[in-house]
């Protein structure tokens, strides 16, 4: 127990009294449908769902940060948002139980690092996702290109040949932080749906039942960053209000979808054809000699991918020194692109 002490001249807030939280309300319902921040065009997300219902298979993504591995989430492959939004999608739209499920979460990560690996961690192996949530909201504050990462990560998607659904989610920080008002502009200018976390629970924090209180910030959150269980299912429930609206939805057409591949970006996209150079992928424009890096490090970050909790090496195709130069001649690494 923490306990707190005031000086003479300050009053703490009064208690306000946990309850558990009522999912059939309609404080709740109205809580999740604040947080539809921007329908947009939702062809792409109708025609996924077309898909699903005439039994074809239908693949949902997800990338962001920890948040998106799950954090916070017990057990971690199962209670997080991404895949509890995969089941709700599936519950409401599957025929034959056809939906089939990507996450691609590292925690720490801002999307610098996700339009690097969006091909190796979502399309690998071939897939290709009909409908992709990217969740950088959180983890961006440190992106030196001020967004240019995370738009040029949204038209690699955008512009896939088989045309997926883009949508942008917005969580949030336990302080009500995050970069919607610098990432939103880029959801508004494409036309994608938008779902913000922060406007659906924010506003509803600290407020008692009777004045629209529906869960309190020690209920939602985990820790500061990252959600609890709870929170963890309040945001899948708050994309599969999306997925029900753009079911409703009679907005939105397929040229006004699709990405011109030479339109102006809103905040940059000068890295929207970057490629992962590792031992594994390599381009035919580059030509690399290892030199005396020629060993490989397979102790960095692991993490858990779609629905396994055995962890996953991040780049395991790498180069490593292992300070052997002692023993032989050094050599040293080289790439000509």
């Amino acid at each position: 127990s923490v306990r707190l002490y005031l000086n003479d001249g300050y009053e703490a807030p009064a208690d306000i009294e946990e309850t558990e939280v009522d999912m059939n309300s309609d404080e709740y319902c109205r809580m999740i449908s604040h947080s539809l921040m921007n329908m947009g065009n939702a062809y792409r997300i109708r025609k996924a769902i077309e898909k699903t219902r005439a039994g074809k298979e239908v693949t949902l993504a997800y990338i962001g940060g920890s948040i998106t591995q799950g954090a916070g989430a017990a057990p971690i492959n199962t209670e997080c948002y991404a895949y509890k939004s995969y089941q709700l999608f599936q519950r409401r739209f599957s025929a034959k139980n056809n939906v089939k499920f990507i996450k691609a979460g590292v925690g720490g990560t801002p999307s610098e690092l996700g339009m690097i690996r969006f091909d190796r961690d979502v399309l690998r192996d071939g897939q290709q996702p009909d409908i992709v949530v990217i969740e950088f909201a959180v983890n961006d504050e440190g992106d030196e290109t001020k967004g240019d990462c995370y738009e040029s990560l949204v038209r690699k998607v955008l512009n896939l040949p088989w045309k997926p659904a883009v949508i942008l989610l917005f969580s949030v920080f336990a302080n009500d932080w995050n970069l919607q008002e610098r990432l939103s502009p880029v959801g508004y200018y494409y036309h994608l749906p938008m779902v913000s976390v922060r406007d659906a629970v924010s506003p509803q924090f600290g407020l008692p039942k009777e004045q629209g209180g529906v869960i309190s910030r020690n209920q939602f959150f985990y820790d500061m960053f990252h959600p609890s269980n709870l929170g963890h299912l309040i945001m899948a429930k708050c994309l599969d209000y999306l997925f029900e609206a753009a079911d409703n939805s009679l907005a939105g057409s397929e040229d006004s979808s699709i990405l011109q591949e030479k339109c102006t970006p809103v905040l940059g996209c000068d890295f929207q054809d970057v490629q992962l150079l590792d031992r594994k992928s390599l381009c035919q424009d580059a030509v690399i000699c290892c030199g005396s890096f020629d060993g490989t490090d397979c102790d960095l970050q692991c993490v858990e991918m779609d629905l396994d909790l055995t962890p996953t090496p991040q780049f395991p195709y790498n180069w490593q020194y292992r300070g052997e130069e002692l023993i032989r001649e050094m050599i040293p690494f080289t790439m000509e692109i």
